[in-house]
């Protein structure tokens, strides 16, 4: 019914500057089983934002391990933890 399609389970994501040096985004997707649910993100307890129809959320977190969190209206909730590499 709800699901974490992007970062996958234990992914290491870098993510790079843009060409125009500004810093990039990891963009984080989730499905739904019904397109009228609503979606709460979170990172590590901090909320991100809410999405409707297609779920999509673009976010810069820090360096290290996270967990997102996602919960839909009816109190479903996705939950997986991915780690984000420094630049070097």
């Amino acid at each position: 019914e709800l699901d974490i399609v992007f970062p996958e389970s234990g992914a290491r994501i870098f993510i790079p500057v843009e060409i125009d040096g500004t810093p990039g985004s990891l963009i984080m997707e989730a499905a739904h089983r019904d397109p009228r649910a609503t979606v709460w993100w979170d990172i590590d307890g901090e909320f991100l934002g809410e999405t409707t129809n297609y779920h999509q959320l673009a976010v810069r977190p820090g360096a290290g391990s996270h967990t997102l969190t996602i919960t839909d209206n009816r109190g479903t909730r996705a939950v997986r933890t991915f780690e984000i590499l420094s630049e070097r």
